[in-house]
């Protein structure tokens, strides 16, 4: 077995706030735009979307209207793991920040608690403010990374869907888990995270690990954008990994963030 400690995880946070890896150009992704809540090609639209490309980029421009939405393709947002069992979770920078999600640093590639079995299969992150320097959005898509792998390692993927194939420590305690697995509709999903405390794995899937993980932080297969006030981002959390650029240490930046759909693997 191997051991993957902070020293690991430590050099992932290096690299993306490394100047290089905060820089360059900025992608332009389609915007669909919602006249109103019973705008039923904006929905047709949204859902095809998150089907085909694993998220879709919406202009709203009034969170009261991000809810109504979000409660018709999704259901009821999950409140129990947000502060004062709120329907979403701010993300903004905080002095003396204890995880990356609310610092000014950049943000490592992860699905949305991929660091244990229970995970939102939606998400929708709201602009509110969008910092000024930075703070660009960051998406890699499975259906790009998965035939990668396959092409990679050939069977050996087949070890990333056991449900012991890493065993996670966190500041919550330890779990088995897989890293790849397969939906109800017999597509592949991911729950992945690279700020990880400690993780134990075999060589063979420390291999398949490391290989996601230098993919998912390679500019060449990333999309970046800035994402801007009264826009919203929705993904689904199993197609796609996602993260951030750094910003200012002073900056502003105000995120509203909503989870669907609790799945347990």
């Amino acid at each position: 077995m191997i051991e993957l400690n902070k020293n690991y995880f430590s050099s992932i946070s290096a690299q993306v706030n490394d100047p290089s890896y905060n820089q360059g150009e900025l992608d332009d992704p389609t915007v669909i735009y919602f006249e109103n809540v019973s705008d039923t090609d904006a929905y047709s639209r949204v859902e095809s979307a998150l089907q085909v490309d694993g998220f879709s980029l919406l202009q709203i421009n009034d969170i009261d209207k991000v809810e109504t939405i979000t409660k018709k393709l999704f259901g009821a947002p999950l409140c129990d793991r947000n502060p004062g069992n709120k329907p979403y979770a701010k993300v903004q920078r905080e002095d003396k920040a204890k995880y990356y999600v609310n610092s000014h640093f950049a943000q490592p590639m992860h699905t949305d608690e991929g660091y244990t079995t229970r995970f939102p299969r939606f998400a929708a992150l709201y602009c509110a403010e969008s910092a000024l320097l930075g703070g660009d959005s960051i998406i890699v898509r499975l259906d790009s990374l998965y035939p990668q792998l396959i092409k990679q390692f050939g069977e050996k993927v087949k070890l990333l869907f056991n449900n012991d194939a890493v065993t996670v420590e966190t500041g919550l305690g330890i779990e088995k888990k897989p890293i790849l697995f397969y939906l109800d509709d017999g597509s592949v999903g991911i729950s992945y995270s690279a700020t990880l405390h400690k993780m134990l794995c075999s060589e063979e899937v420390f291999e398949l690990f490391d290989y996601i993980t230098k993919y998912a932080h390679s500019r060449y297969n990333q999309l970046r954008f800035k994402l801007k006030p009264g826009q919203t981002l929705l993904f689904d959390n199993s197609k796609i990994l996602h993260g951030r650029t750094a910003f200012t240490r002073n900056g502003s930046r105000l995120l509203y963030r909503y989870w669907f759909k609790d799945t347990k693997l």
